[in-house]
Formats: structure tokens, sequence, C-alpha cells
């Protein structure tokens, strides 16, 4: 078997439905394994009169309710393709099976689109090459000239199961980005497909779109990023990728946390409360911050040089900065 594609659902009755009617026509080399992960509205019974009413090759696995990672996880020690596919299960997918040819890749990316109510944009222009070494990918990762996110990539079993990849369990805060780059770092040869093939739909209620201090725990993930490159000695002699991992994509995310609960916070008691959670709980997060303020050699593209600055110099002053602006 060449894919396996694995869905996690949890309370999706008004979504996956939709989801599943998109894979009904594939063929017997792909495998469709959705995890339902202890929903109790009617998405099991959905995804149920989907496999008896298909032809479709689908395995379904019911468990207790144990998070987006535990779900995933289940999926992957259930898969029996060559190659694994994430797709959530409230978006669009065009799925094409000549993502994985010839060129016997280890991933295989491809561009993707986000939005809402079907006003979507690319994430990117087209990529500048058609195949990529680990640390080329890398670097354009941490350089801003290439995105990837779950649904925009297949990667082959074997090097996840060698590398002793899986997603890190209760993590549900950038768990994506830290299983996606350990991933890359753990591949030899990467493809790049131009094709838009996945369609991520912005919504209000999503796990990255409400106010909640664990948001905080991202820099952890990235951490654990670090830590996996420096357990493989990866690029070990790459100051840029070394400084990317280590102090950049740790400071990025800072910021997307720092951003996504300043979104949520409409009047000054309830910003200096949040402030004052942050300082108490997350002690540990403001010294990293404090040390690559100090040591970090190449700065993060993807914010402003003036909100990098702001943000690096006191958090604090951001705080009141975003919460005028956003």
């Amino acid at each position: 078997m060449k894919f396996s594609i694995i869905i996690p659902v949890y309370n999706l009755e008004n979504n996956i439905g939709t989801t599943l009617e998109q894979f009904k026509n594939i063929s017997p080399e792909t495998e469709l394994i959705v995890v339902n992960d202890g929903s109790t509205d009617n998405t099991r019974s959905i995804i149920e009169d989907f496999a008896s009413d298909n032809n479709a090759n689908i395995v379904i696995i019911n468990q207790d309710n144990a998070g987006v990672s535990a779900a995933r996880n289940a999926g992957i020690e259930a898969a029996q393709g060559e190659y694994i596919v994430f797709v959530d299960g409230d978006d669009t997918y065009t799925w094409n099976e000549r993502q994985a040819d010839e060129h016997n890749s280890d991933m295989y990316v491809w561009r993707f689109e986000t939005g809402q109510n079907g006003d979507y944009k690319p994430s990117q222009d087209e990529f500048s090459k058609n195949e990529y070494s680990s640390e080329e990918f890398v670097e354009s990762l941490l350089g801003g000239r290439n995105r990837i996110r779950i649904g925009s990539f297949s990667v082959r079993k074997q090097v996840i199961d060698d590398a002793h990849i899986r997603y890190t369990p209760g993590c549900a805060i950038c768990e994506d980005v830290e299983f996606i780059y350990k991933c890359i770092i753990a591949s030899k040869k990467i493809r790049a497909l131009n094709d838009i093939w996945y369609s991520y739909e912005k919504r209000e209620g999503s796990a990255s779109n409400t106010f909640d201090m664990k948001r905080f725990e991202a820099p952890y993930a990235i951490n654990r990023i670090y830590d996996f490159a420096v357990e493989r000695q990866y690029a070990k002699d790459n100051e840029y990728i070394q400084d990317g991992l280590h102090y950049g994509l740790y400071i990025t995310h800072c910021m997307y946390s720092f951003d996504a609960c300043c979104r949520y916070i409409d009047n000054n008691q309830v910003r200096d409360d949040f402030y004052k959670k942050y300082k108490e709980e997350y002690k540990d997060i403001e010294e990293k911050i404090r040390e690559a303020r100090l040591l970090m050699r190449y700065e993060p593209l993807v914010f402003s040089w003036k909100r990098r600055k702001l943000f690096l110099l006191s958090r604090k002053l951001y705080v009141r900065h975003m919460c005028k602006t956003l």
C-alpha cells in the first residue's frame, strides 16, 4: 500500500461528512484512517455510515478522548502505507496520488491556501526548486521563503519509525510544527510540488483562535525540535540553522503566543491579569527570551523589525501595544 491518510476527529458532525466525501474515490493503494477521539456528538455515526456506503479502504479507530496528538499517533501505529498524510477533519483537501513518483523522496511537500468562507490565498509563491536537501528546506522555512503545515506534506513512514518521531502526548499547541520539523530533519530528500492541494479554513473557536494561556506551551514544542536536532548532530556546522532552531523559531512562536492572547484582551484589567499570570507561570520562557536577545545572531523574519525590537525590549509594553492595534 502506498498511502495512509490519517484524519483525527472530535465532535465534527457539521464538517466531517464533507471532508470524507473528498476521499470516496481513492484507489486501493490508499487507506483512510479516521481516528474518532471520543466524540460525544454524531461524528461516529457519520464516519460509520460513510464507511458502509463507500468502497473506500477505510479504517475506523474509536478511542477515549486523549487529544489530537494521541489521535494522530494512533493513526500512525495503524498505518500500512509507505507514506503518511495528515488531514484535519474540517478542512478541504484535493487528494492526488501522483505526489509520490519515481523520485523516491523521503518527503513530498506542496502548496496550500488559507482563508475564510471560500476566500482563500495561496500560502506562498511557487517553490524555487523541485528538490531540496533537508538543510536547504529548513533554511527556506526559517527564512520565510517556504511554508508547510498539516495537510501540505507526506512523509515516508520508515523515516519517522527509524527516527522514533511521534506527536508529543498531551501537546495540543504547536504539535504540528514540532512533528513537521522533526520529519524534515530526519529526511534526506524532499520533493517540492507546486500544486495547491490543501485549503485551511480559519474558524473562530478553533484551537488557534481562542484566548488560552496554554498558547505558551508552543515554545516548549520548539525546544523539543532543537533538542531533536542536537541529538542527531543535525547541521552542526550551519550557524544559520543552529541559531534559527535555538532562538529564531522560539522567538517567533513566543510572539505568536502573545498575539493570539492579545486578540482576546478587551480591557485593562484582563490585560494586567494576563501579564501577571504569564510572569508567574512561564518564568522559564521569559528567561530564554532574555537569553535570545543577547545571543541570537539572526533575527526571525516573520515580524517587522520594529515589532521584534519592541517584543525583545519589554513584553509588558508589547502587550499594551498589541492590545491597541489588534
